[in-house]
C-alpha cells in the first residue's frame, strides 16, 4: 500500500514526502532523533504502521485520503475533509493566533462546506439545520473548532484522554463565565460562544461516573 501510495502522488509530492524522511532518516544534522532510525531501518520497504509514525500532519492527511479513494469510503474522505480543518487550528494554536479574533457575523468565512460526518452529527444530536447553524458554520474559526471537537469525540475514545480534555475545557470555559460581564455588550461574540459551548457539550461530555 505504501508502494501504490507513493505511485499515486505527483511528482512534487511524492519529492516532498520522500525527501523529508530520507532527511531525517540520514545520521548528520538533519538526523531525527526520535524517528530518525526508525525510518533508516525501513527506508527501502516501509510498512504502512511505520509510515503513519514519521509522516507529518500534512502527508498523513494525503495517506488518509488515498486509503479513502482507494477503497471508495465516503466516510474516511469526509473524515479526511475533518481533519484538514483540525491540521489548520493546530498551526494557528501553535503560533499563539488569536483563534477568536474573527467571531463575528462578518468574519472570514469557511471556502467549502462542512463535511457530511459533522453535520450528520449535529442533527443527531438535535442541532438541526438552521439558518443559525449555517451561519455559525460558515465562519472559518467556528467551522474549525467544530471539526476539531468533532474528530476529539470520534478519534480521542480512551476514557483517561477524553476526561483530561473535558477538564481542559471545562477550565476554558469557566474562565469565560467569570469575565461574562465583559463581553455581554458584544451580542456576536456572545452567540458564537454560546454555539462552541453547545458543541463542547455534544461532543466533549464528562464521562466520569
Amino acid at each position: 500500500i505504501v508502494k501504490d501510495f507513493y505511485a499515486s502522488l505527483n511528482h512534487a509530492g511524492r519529492n516532498a514526502i520522500q525527501g523529508s524522511l530520507n532527511k531525517r532518516g540520514r545520521q548528520d544534522e538533519g538526523h531525527d532523533v526520535y524517528v530518525g532510525d526508525l525510518i533508516a531501518h525501513n527506508r527501502d520497504d516501509m510498512p504502512a504502521w511505520v509510515l503513519l509514525e514519521v509522516l507529518d500532519f500534512g502527508g498523513f492527511l494525503t495517506f488518509y485520503k488515498y486509503c479513502s479513494e482507494r477503497w471508495g469510503d465516503a466516510t474516511l474522505l469526509q473524515e479526511h475533509y475533518a481533519l484538514k480543518s483540525v491540521k489548520a487550528l493546530r498551526n494557528a494554536a501553535a503560533h499563539n493566533h488569536c483563534v477568536v479574533n474573527g467571531f463575528v457575523q462578518s468574519g472570514e468565512s469557511a471556502s467549502y462546506t462542512t463535511p457530511e460526518v459533522i453535520t450528520d452529527a449535529l442533527n443527531a444530536a438535535g442541532i438541526g439545520r438552521t439558518k443559525a447553524r449555517r451561519a455559525k458554520l460558515s465562519n472559518l474559526r467556528m467551522s474549525q473548532m467544530a471539526a476539531s471537537l468533532y474528530c476529539l469525540n470520534a478519534f480521542c475514545t480512551r476514557e483517561s484522554t477524553a476526561g483530561r480534555h473535558h477538564a481542559r475545557l471545562c477550565q476554558l470555559r469557566a474562565s469565560y463565565d467569570q469575565n461574562a460581564d465583559r463581553y455581554a455588550l458584544n451580542s456576536s461574540l456572545v452567540s458564537f460562544f454560546d454555539f462552541l459551548w453547545k458543541l463542547v457539550d455534544i461532543w466533549s461530555p464528562d464521562t466520569r461516573e
